[in-house]
């Protein structure tokens, strides 16, 4: 049969616990944090579908841009992705242009 160890915890291992412990609640609040922020920019986005093809334009991105940039997975930034798809465009369309010679 086993007993129950009644010893206190000593000094150094009290401090590490609360060390650990709050390292725990920071990486957490960081966490939902970055999940706030990500669900704050999901609404921003989405927003973007009510302006009219001109205006996205003007921005430097499409319709569809937009779509594929919400369709990803909830864990992943839509702007994030919005962003990454808008600069592979303006890449290729300065290629494009150099290529043509204008």
């Amino acid at each position: 049969m086993t007993q129950a160890c009644n010893t206190p915890i000593a000094g150094p291992a009290r401090v590490s616990l609360l060390a650990t412990l709050g390292t725990a609640a920071t990486s957490l609040l960081t966490l939902t944090v970055a999940a706030w922020r990500r669900r704050q920019n999901r609404k921003a986005i989405s927003g973007l579908l009510d302006l009219d093809d001109y205006m996205l334009a003007d921005i430097g991105v499409t319709r569809s841009d937009v779509a594929a940039s919400l369709y990803a997975a909830d864990h992943h930034d839509p702007s994030a992705q919005l962003s990454r798809l808008r600069n592979e465009r303006r890449i290729s369309t300065l290629s494009g242009r150099r290529k043509r010679g204008a």
